[in-house]
């Protein structure tokens, strides 16, 4: 009996901890995982800024920046698949990586990604996916959040 509860509390406070991990949460159906960014890396995302910390009401105001984009690309995908994927399929979760520019201005780096099974490649909550095809599965944007506007966009090529 004794083991059953001991087995039971540590269930509960690792459910308890994965739930209150900030840098995971969702954005309608879709997971979001925010990393650091590291602007000492080879290519880095963002030239001449430093890393800062993006909350989840953020990320939320971030959404609306894009959302026609979003829109629009996932539209084309369907269109250039002629449907061909499930509904769940056009649906991206998302890396959001935040810098501060020189300027003061808070940068947002979202990277999309349609492919489920890249959880059993990268670890998404740390590292940055690195996709080379994937078409406009794979896709990023930067967003200038003290502007309120997209300052960059790409999609993977096609395989």
């Amino acid at each position: 009996m004794r083991t059953l509860l001991f087995t039971i509390l540590i269930l509960a406070i690792s459910c308890k901890s994965l739930r209150n991990n900030s840098n995971i949460g969702k954005i309608g159906n879709s997971d979001y995982y925010i990393l650091k960014f590291e602007p000492n890396e080879k290519y880095p995302i963002f030239e001449n800024a430093q890393p800062t910390e993006l909350t989840h009401e953020e990320i939320v105001e971030t959404e609306k920046i894009i959302k026609s984009k979003v829109d629009k690309i996932t539209s084309e995908w369907r269109a250039e698949t002629d449907n061909e994927y499930a509904e769940s399929e056009y649906q991206y979760d998302r890396q959001y990586i935040a810098a501060i520019n020189e300027n003061g201005e808070k940068l947002i780096w979202i990277n999309f990604f349609c492919e489920k099974s890249l959880a059993e490649f990268y670890d998404l909550r740390k590292e940055r996916t690195n996709t080379a095809d994937g078409g406009k599965c794979f896709f990023q944007l930067k967003v200038n959040l003290t502007k309120k506007t997209i300052i960059g966009y790409k999609f993977n090529g096609i395989a």
